[in-house]
This record gives structure tokens, sequence and C-alpha cells, in this order.
């Protein structure tokens, strides 16, 4: 299955930063930064310049994602700064990590697995909304949060992957042609971007002991991926907003996919919440082996 890959790659990650003297930390940070500046980039624009923008799934699906996702972050992000006390910026990383799923490199085969081509526009719908809506939102609270040391809006406008993701959506709006062997050399050094990600987000846990990472207090985190998000999409999609049969599935499934690797980009870059965001995209990874199956089931009963 597609998690045991992603699993296998941040354990193979963390056992070489073990078992290999070379893998230091500075060579660790390095190789992050390559990832980060280059080949995430590339992924991000390749994805957009190729999606079918005309033909986006309907207002109602994206509202049903956008309600869902963006009520619950408030909520969690809420409870977190007054009752768990966290900083502001803190309890943004946190509440992202609990809700942003790993739509491309869990969501892409395992909804074609189950759905087929059907699903194909409402997963690019979830894609894109999460790479031009979401992400973009959740940098300017970052910003806003006013903590020393972060980004500021000068810097998020030449930050690599935004300027990736505006790139690839405005060539996309206007038409504009590309070279295939451009696209395609791009997409291929693009994709190397998620085993090698997985593989530094391995190694970095390897800067953490294996307790540090359980003694997180992630609990809260982990309750809302697992149960509380995939509820909420289920009952809005099918009584709220009464979408179809397709559309609730595929929801109901992408809210419960493990956490996405992207909040471990925003963690590392704002340095902020680093073990928190890693135990939750190791643990919610681990245990959706079984929650995916879970809701695949209540779904099949619904």
């Amino acid at each position: 299955m597609e998690q045991v890959k992603l699993l296998s790659l941040i354990v193979l990650g963390l056992l070489a930063a073990k078992a290999l003297p070379i893998m230091t930390k500075h060579r660790i940070d390095w190789s992050r930064n390559i990832a980060f500046s280059y080949l995430t980039p590339c992924l991000f624009f390749t994805s957009l310049v190729h999606a079918d923008l005309s033909q986006l799934p309907s207002p109602k699906l994206l509202a049903t994602y956008g309600l869902g996702l963006g009520g619950l972050f408030f909520v969690v992000r809420l409870w977190l700064f007054v009752k768990g006390n966290d900083t502001a910026a803190a309890a943004t990383i946190k509440s992202i990590s609990a809700l942003y799923p790993n739509a491309v490199g869990i969501g892409v085969p395992l909804v074609f697995s189950l759905y087929g081509p059907e699903a194909e526009l409402i997963l690019m719908g979830i894609i894109v909304t999460n790479l031009v809506v979401v992400l973009p939102l959740v940098n300017i609270l970052m910003i806003r949060s006013g903590e020393p040391g972060f980004y500021s809006y000068k810097k998020v406008v030449t930050d690599p992957i935004l300027l990736a993701i505006a790139t690839g959506l405005l060539i996309n709006v206007w038409g504009i042609t590309l070279y295939p062997a451009v696209v395609d050399g791009l997409a291929l050094i693009g994709w190397a971007a998620l085993p090698v990600i997985l593989f530094i987000l391995g190694a970095s846990l390897s800067c953490y002991p294996f307790r540090a990472l359980m003694q997180e207090k992630v609990l809260l985190l982990l309750a809302v991926k697992i149960v509380v998000f995939p509820l909420t999409m289920l009952l809005f999609a099918s009584f709220v907003f009464q979408l179809s049969q397709i559309e609730v599935q595929v929801l109901v499934i992408l809210a419960s996919l493990p956490t996405g690797i992207n909040v471990y980009l925003l963690s590392e870059r704002y340095q902020v919440a680093k073990e928190a965001t890693a135990s939750v995209i190791l643990f919610t990874t681990m245990l959706s082996l079984v929650s995916l199956v879970t809701w695949e089931k209540v779904l099949q009963v619904t």
C-alpha cells in the first residue's frame, strides 16, 4: 500500500542517519534546503501547469472542504493558544498539522485506485485549493503572529515554493504553451521531491530522541486528523451540502489521509513546532493503515 511506501522512506532516513557517520546535521540541513528550494517548487509548478482549471469541482464541494477545514482549524488553534499555552505561531502550525492531508503523495494513488477517473476533478480541486488558498493563508497567519525572525510579506512573495505555485497558475490561466521537454524535465525533478523529503524527514527525526517525539502532546491533533476531520466532512457533505455519493466518498477519504509533508515544510521554514509536526506526520502515517480502511468501511455502510 502507498502508506507503507511512505513510512518505509521515513524509517529508511531515520536508520541511515543513525548508522552512517556522514549523515551529519549540517548535511541533512543542506539536503533539506536543496529539496525545499529546488525539487519541491518543480513539483508544484508542473502540477499547476497541467491542472485542468476549467473543470474544477462544484462550489458546493469546495465550500464543504473550506468550511470544514477552516472551522476546525480556528477551533483547534484557539484551544491550543488558550488551554495549551502555545504561542500563536506554534498553535497555527500544530492546528494545520491536524488537518492538512497528504493529497498528492497518498491521495492521488489511493483515490484513483478506489474510485477511478471519476474522482480526478474532485481530487484536483482539493489539491489546487490547498496550494493556492490554504498554504498562502497559513503563511499570512504566521507573519501576523508577530514573533521575531519570521518571514515578512516580502520574503513570502519571493519564497521559491509560492513563486512556483503562482507562476504555474498564471501560465495555466493565460494559456501559455511551454516546450513539453521542459515541463517533463521539471516534472521528473519535482517527483523526486516526495521520496527525498520523506527520507530527510526521517533523517531529521534522528536529531530528536524517539522518547521526546512520544512525549509531544499531539493526542488532540491525532484525534482531530483521524476521527474529527473525516467525521466533519461526512456530516457536512451528506447533510448540510447534500453532495453526490462520489463527492462524499472522496472528501471523507481525503480528510482521513495522513498529514501532508507541506506542514513539515512550514515548521522548518519558521522553525516552529518541528518536533510536534514530525510526530503528527509519523504517527498519522502509521495509523493510516487502520484509519483509511475503517473510514472506507463506514462509507460503504452509509
